[in-house]
Parts: C-alpha cells; structure tokens; sequence
C-alpha cells in the first residue's frame, strides 16, 4: 500500500533526489514540556501536559530547544554566561565557540519511563505515569548559584519545536520501486544556510518481491467490450503464510487494478468511480465496502468475515496507465482463514464488483491482489511487509453468481446484529 500521505501520482527519482523527512516533536504530538523537577546531580522529570509514553519509547533520543528554556524567566539572550551553558546542557546542544549565533548538536537525552510506584499521576500508560519520562541529566544542590529554576516556554520566539525525538524519523509514504533491490544507503542532511551536507547513512532501503499467492483468478461475465457486468475475484490465502494465523493486528486486502483503462471498478449502482474519487484510509467504512462490492461468499464455517470498512483511491506513476486501488479491512482475529475444516482444504474467498473491461484478452494481468497486515492496529512485523501479493490474470471461467446481494444498507445492517461474520 503506498500514497496514502502524498499525492496520488508518482515521478521517477533522481540521482540528487531529495526526500523530506520528519522528527516526532512538540509541533507534530502537540505536547509542551510544563515543568523539570531535578532529582539528583545525575537525573531530572519532565512533565508533559499529555500523555507522551504513546509518542515516545523507552531509549529515545530527544533533544530540547533552548530558545524555549527559561532560568529564572530569563530568555537566553538575558542570560548570563554560567546559566547559558546550563540551558545548553539541558537542551542537549551547545555552541560553537567562534559563531556563538550557530548550536550544535553535543549529546542528547535518553528518556526513561517512570516505575508505577514512582508517582500517583492519574494518567497512566502500561500502569506508568503517561505524561512524565526521565532524563540522565541534573545539578547537585551544591551547584554555584543553587540548582538552576527551569522554566518552559511552548515555542521559541522563531517557531521552532519546543523538543524533538531524534532517533527515529519518517518520511511521507512515497517510495516506490518498479524492481527488487536491497540495502540502498539511505544518507540524511541538515540544511545548514540552505546547502545541505551528507554526514552519514540513516539506514538501508530494500524493496522485496512478495511472496507469490498462486491461487487467485478473475473471470467476466459479458463478452461485450464497454460494458458494465460483474466481475468475480477469487483467491485462497496460502496455508504456508503464518501470518494469517498469528497476527495481531487488522488484515486487509488491497485490489490493484493495473490499467483501467483495460478494466476499471464501478459502483454497485453500474457508475464507475471517477477519477477524483477516493475515500482515504482514515475515513474507511462499511458503507463504502457496500458501495463497491455486489457480492462476498466464502467456504468457510464462519462465512465471509465482515469488512470494518473499505477505501479506495487512484494510484499509479507519471505517464503510466491509470489504476486504482480498492483496500478492505478486518478487526483483529477476524480475518482470512486458511484452512476450512468442512472441506478438510483450502479456504476460497469469492467477491463479486461492477466492472467495465474493454480491449482485454485471456491471459492478460489485469490486477494485484495483495493481502497485509495495518501497522497502526499494532502487532504487525515490518510496515510495508505485504504476507503475499497475487498477479492475477482474466481466465474464462464461468461464475457461479451466489444469492445474496450486499449493498450498503443490507451490510450495514448486518454488521449491526450479533453475529461476527456475514455469509452470503
């Protein structure tokens, strides 16, 4: 799954490519540092004003602005020389000594949660304290002047972040490869008076074949070029790939069409989608899955899981064919099955769509079918780690249309009794 933070085409990559990337910080979390409490000469608190243990883990890495620190409500340009220096070791930074107008980056802080029995704070992660983490850095009481009286401004004077996590960072979801290829240096640059300096490798890039589901077929039901009929997608999840089994977090399904110019996915009303239509993945529902699809069946037990919801975009590269993507998505342990015991087989899941297909010949790969595991519902593997994609080809089988229709008012319904799956 791809482009879903970026726009809907893609360009080729050149050789000095640049690709913005993003720090979690005060900005992007909306969370400030209220308050420091100084335990002892070698660790101090700081309080949050929300609950920062879900933006930051134990062994992170943050460094603090010190345009944002205050010593005794003092900015930094009214402060002495002694408690300039004790800013920037709090901060985490320093300064050069001929460019006293440039920081550098001297060391940074590695947070640590606080035990449960540490403090009585009613907001609480894993049964700690949410919006409190330690640092190893402080002053003794016998400091010159007494132990600094820290304060915290939201933001600098300048805009920037008040903190930033700096070991981890992200860029938007706009890597893309048409070929396998492994441990590419991925190199990172601050932009230092508008130039930027290569000093390192962030870390290796490597774009992987899927593993090849091999049970997947696609079949018409009209001969008639430019006409609306329904189209049949079958498939069955690969008994080898553990991950059906053992995952904790959401399954989907995403349906690639490669050309729709060749075959192009229409409403259940016969109106195919436009071009500019799309529904995000944050605003996925149940009642776009009974937009889409006409029909769902599936040998299994339980009958054909029920979707919490489907989404659709257009995806594709710059001056390629067009495509379009139709994702559906499962709650955690009710996904796809791959072995059903009232067969003693494989477990075949059908689904029916309008469809238009013009121009297309027996043989001709006209969609990827790939099935993986949502990273934001957690317990996934790697992000982008697809458990198997099908290429999947227009055969002449005849379909076997089941009875029941699915639209979104009977889906809606549906999922709104007590039972957990749909069978259609």
């Amino acid at each position: 799954p791809y482009g879903s933070n970026s726009s809907i085409t893609c360009a080729l990559a050149t050789a000095g490519q640049l690709i913005t990337v993003k720090l979690e910080d005060s900005s992007r979390t909306g969370l400030a540092i209220l308050d420091i409490y100084i335990e002892d000469p070698f660790s101090s608190v700081l309080t949050f004003s929300g609950p920062i243990a879900n933006h930051l883990a134990e062994g992170d890495a943050i460094l603090l602005n010190p345009q944002s620190i205050r010593i005794d409500g003092k900015e930094l340009a009214d402060m002495t020389e002694s408690e300039k220096f004790d800013v920037y070791s709090l901060a985490g930074m320093g300064q050069f000594q001929d460019e006293s107008n440039k920081d550098f980056i001297r060391h940074w802080h590695y947070v640590s949660l606080l035990e449960p029995v540490e403090d009585g704070s009613t907001e609480r992660s894993d049964n700690r304290p949410a919006n409190k983490l330690r640092i190893p850095i402080g002053w003794p009481r016998s400091h010159p002047g007494g132990q600094p009286s820290f304060s915290f401004a939201p933001s600098s004077t300048s805009g920037l972040p008040q903190w930033m996590r700096s070991n981890v960072l992200s860029t938007d979801e706009e890597l893309k490869a048409n070929q396998t290829e492994a441990s590419m240096r991925l190199c990172w640059a601050p932009l230092d008076n508008g130039m930027y300096s290569f000093y390192g490798d962030a870390g290796k890039v490597t774009f992987a074949e899927p593993y090849l589901m091999l049970d997947a077929q696609l079949a018409l039901t009209t001969r008639r070029s430019g006409a609306t009929a329904p189209l049949l997608i079958s498939f069955s999840p690969s008994a080898s790939r553990s991950e059906y089994r053992n995952s904790m977090g959401q399954l989907a399904l995403t349906f690639r069409f490669l050309s729709t110019g060749k075959l192009a996915p229409a409403r259940v009303t016969g109106l195919v989608l436009d071009e500019a239509e799309k529904v995000t993945s944050s605003s996925k529902s149940q009642a776009a899955c009974g937009d889409i699809f006409l029909e769902l069946w599936s040998n299994s037990q339980q009958g054909f899981p029920v979707p919490v919801g489907c989404y659709y975009t257009e995806v594709g590269a710059a001056g390629e064919e067009s495509q379009r993507e139709v994702s559906m998505v499962f709650d955690r342990f009710n996904g796809l099955r791959t072995y059903c015991p009232a067969t003693e087989g494989a477990c075949t899941y059908q689904m029916v769509i309008n469809a238009v297909a013009a121009d297309v010949s027996r043989g001709d790969e006209l969609l990827e079918l790939d099935s993986w595991c949502v990273f934001e519902s957690g317990s996934c593997g790697a992000q982008y780690e697809i458990i198997e994609r099908a290429h999947v080809k227009l055969s002449e089988q005849q379909t076997s249309a089941t009875d029941a229709t699915i639209q979104a008012g009977t889906l809606q319904g549906a999922v709104a009794g007590q039972s957990a799956m749909f069978d259609s």
